[in-house]
């Protein structure tokens, strides 16, 4: 049994089908995983393997580069 998969905004262009399927080969993903990947915008294998693996030295070494932190902060001051 197989699913099929809608990404909103359509068909994905011929470079996106790409790009998805060097990060699925690459990273040994499904290639809907990798589609929806490229279709926020993560669009090369070292993208998406720092998607799927991250590091809170490398991604996040000032807490209020997350997004939305300050908006929490202030809200737990208040």
């Amino acid at each position: 049994m197989s699913a099929q998969f809608k990404l909103r905004g359509g068909m994905p262009d011929r470079h996106a089908k790409e790009q998805a399927a060097l990060i699925a080969r690459e990273l040994g993903l499904p290639r809907f995983v990798a589609s929806v990947m490229v279709s926020r915008g993560i669009d090369t294998p070292q993208a998406a393997r720092d998607f799927i693996e991250p590091s809170l030295e490398r991604d996040w070494r000032n807490p209020y580069e997350i997004e939305g932190m300050k908006d929490v902060v202030d809200a737990l001051e208040d």
